[in-house]
């Protein structure tokens, strides 16, 4: 490379690189981790709701555009999930719901959510006694708007249904 320059374009763009990308991968890394928490608390929220059966409060944590699809390709639509969660509600049909994050990455107001979901459902009474439970994982996409993240879509991935005659720590 004797006696040729290096253009400052190029030599700029190597000091960029290399001293803003890891800065860059930083801050991508804390704003996933502050979407993280905050999404945590939302799907609490959505928890706290679902446990009084209080319809909208479980619905505000869900963008008006929602829509998701099963493991199966069966799409569901905000109205159609708030319908379903007043028919639950007013049947009885409550299940315990926990739930883990597994990913979470972030590009500007929209962050991309790995979560795995179980539900516990009442005991089966009859005609055979059992306990039923669902584990669901999902790629879901989350909109942050003036009032906090909601979920925009989900697409499931995965859905196992498990019944047993005692209780299962899952």
């Amino acid at each position: 490379m004797a006696g040729k320059s290096i253009p400052s374009s190029v030599l700029l763009g190597l000091l960029l690189t290399t001293t803003c990308g890891p800065l860059a991968h930083a801050a991508s890394a804390i704003g996933a981790s502050t979407a993280r928490r905050e999404i945590e608390a939302t799907l609490k929220q959505r928890n706290a709701a679902h446990d009084r059966k209080d319809v909208d409060g479980y619905m505000q944590t869900f963008t008006p555009s929602y829509a998701s699809v099963d493991v199966m390709g069966h799409s569901v639509s905000y109205a159609k999930l708030r319908q379903a969660m007043v028919d639950n509600f007013a049947r009885g049909n409550v299940s315990n719901v926990s739930w883990r994050i597994s990913n979470v990455s972030v590009h500007g107001s929209t962050a991309k959510v790995e979560l795995m979901t179980i539900y516990n459902y009442p005991a089966i009474k009859s005609p055979h006694p059992a306990h039923a439970y669902q584990k669901a994982v999902t790629d879901q996409i989350w909109t942050k708007g003036s009032g906090g993240w909601q979920e925009r879509s989900e697409e499931e991935s995965l859905r196992e249904i498990i019944y047993s005659k005692k209780p299962v720590a899952l």
